[in-house]
């Protein structure tokens, strides 16, 4: 069961799972919080994963303002991030390009960009083993989980 927080002018549904240093994983269009099910169970053991429904997807609402790559970058921005992250997405992404990615991250402080080749929208299932390899690779970084 996703909690809801309020963001703007939505409540965001959101899954959080273990405790330590936050994670949060957006998952692609046109998917939800689940299309995480299996790494949110994994990495619950070493931190505090927080999976929301973007807006408009899942349980959360669509909300007033309009469903563009700004809104959703501000949306998860308005918790103010204030630890590491890392943006991954597929070279070969149609839906949300490496272009939207690099917006989206601009807009997050100390974010790390990872980009794999060969690979569309849904990195984390159509590349598994390079996308794990990429997050497995950011957490073992100095200061991200300690």
């Amino acid at each position: 069961m996703a909690d809801a927080y309020q963001v703007g002018d939505i409540d965001m549904h959101t899954l959080v799972r273990g405790s330590g240093v936050p994670l949060v994983l957006l998952h692609a269009f046109p998917l939800n919080h689940t299309m995480w099910n299996t790494q949110i169970e994994a990495l619950a053991a070493r931190c505090r994963v927080i999976a929301p429904d973007q807006r408009g997807f899942g349980e959360t609402p669509l909300g007033q303002k309009a469903l563009t790559i700004e809104q959703l970058a501000d949306d998860v921005a308005a918790p103010q991030i204030s630890v590491p992250a890392l943006a991954i997405v597929g070279e070969q992404d149609v839906l949300t390009p490496v272009d939207a990615m690099n917006t989206m991250a601009a807009g997050i402080p100390n974010c790390q960009r990872h980009i794999i080749p060969d690979c569309g929208h849904l990195s984390a299932m159509e590349r598994p083993i390079e996308f794990n390899a990429a997050l497995l690779e950011f957490l073992s970084r100095p200061g991200v989980l300690a």
